[in-house]
């Protein structure tokens, strides 16, 4: 099992990352600890948390996620009754109702009967995916983990999740690119820069996140940050072959209250100046824990992964001629 550890500082007002050695000044305050199985794909990208309460599986068997992410992650418009604790959830000209504490949904204003139930959480509405993925028609596989995989253009309907999916990785040659593998995978966001140029991505669907611990603590001592975010992830390769030194990029997005989005990149992540962000190799079907520490002003709202790796600058040409 290898293990990478990484700490980072985030200014969101220059959507810049700081990579560090160490984290000084946190007094310890209200600690919150957030851990469990990662059980959401959407697209390419791991659904790790949402708040209040990352996505889980009830004692029901069911996939229950919050009513908040399926607005900002499915696109849908979203509206809560508090006296009768309904939420009323539209997309594509369709409705449906869920009311916490009731098995009985109602989608385009007939009864459907659900085999569990929304409930209340720190404030926060959860609710059943499968009523929202079959009244809407999302296409849901099952992948060998467990995991809750929907692959839908209208995942990118809202701004920040569309940044998702066009931003600065880029592949060596995009026009041949994007031919083959579609326009949603032109560009890929959450990019790196090195001290060599643009990072570019190699091959997605090559690491699998398989659980995760997250703990979010108040700063009491520091003027900018107020947030200290400690998390571990465990994740497999799962591509079937060896990945090289330097190739693996799980790369892990946070998004605050404020809708700021960050990632952990850095500005040595290749060649001469790669110590301070270890890409290890791993062998086939190896388990890497993943650590990091953030720093953010304000709380996190959803922590989002991609499990790609990267082309070192060696092979760059050589895929450029293929």
């Amino acid at each position: 099992m290898l293990i990478r550890t990484g700490k980072i500082a985030a200014m969101l007002c220059l959507v810049t990352i700081l990579i560090s050695f160490g984290v000084t000044g946190a007094e310890a305050g209200t600690k919150a600890v957030h851990e469990g199985r990662v059980v959401l794909k959407m697209n390419d990208y791991f659904i790790i948390y949402t708040y209040p309460k990352g996505p889980y599986i009830d004692e029901n068997n069911r996939l229950i996620i919050p009513l908040r992410s399926v607005s900002d992650l499915l696109g849908a418009d979203v509206a809560y009754d508090g006296p009768t604790r309904t939420a009323t959830v539209t997309l594509d000209g369709h409705t449906v109702q869920i009311t916490i504490g009731s098995y009985t949904a109602f989608v385009d204003g007939e009864p459907v009967e659900m085999d569990t139930m929304a409930v209340l959480e720190s404030g926060s509405m959860l609710v059943p995916a499968r009523i929202i993925f079959d009244s809407f028609d999302f296409k849901v596989e099952l992948n060998a983990h467990g995991v809750v995989c929907i692959r839908d253009e209208r995942l990118y309907t809202k701004e920040f999740v569309r940044e998702l999916s066009r931003g600065e990785l880029l592949y060596p040659n995009p026009a041949e690119d994007g031919q083959r593998h579609g326009t949603d995978f032109f560009y890929r966001h959450l990019a790196s820069m090195d001290y060599f140029g643009w990072l570019y991505l190699k091959e997605l669907n090559v690491f699998q996140p398989l659980s995760y611990r997250v703990v979010f603590e108040e700063i009491k001592d520091d003027e900018y940050y107020k947030v200290l975010t400690s998390a571990s992830y465990m994740i497999k390769n799962i591509s079937g072959k060896e990945i090289a030194k330097g190739n693996e990029d799980f790369f892990i997005s946070y998004y605050t209250m404020a809708s700021d989005y960050f990632g952990t990149r850095d500005n040595s992540t290749l060649g001469e100046k790669s110590d301070l962000r270890s890409r290890t190799a791993s062998t086939k079907d190896e388990i890497i824990i993943v650590n990091e520490e953030v720093k953010t002003r304000q709380k996190i709202k959803y922590i989002l992964a991609i499990g790609r790796t990267i082309l070192m600058p060696n092979e760059i040409r050589e895929y450029q001629l293929k």
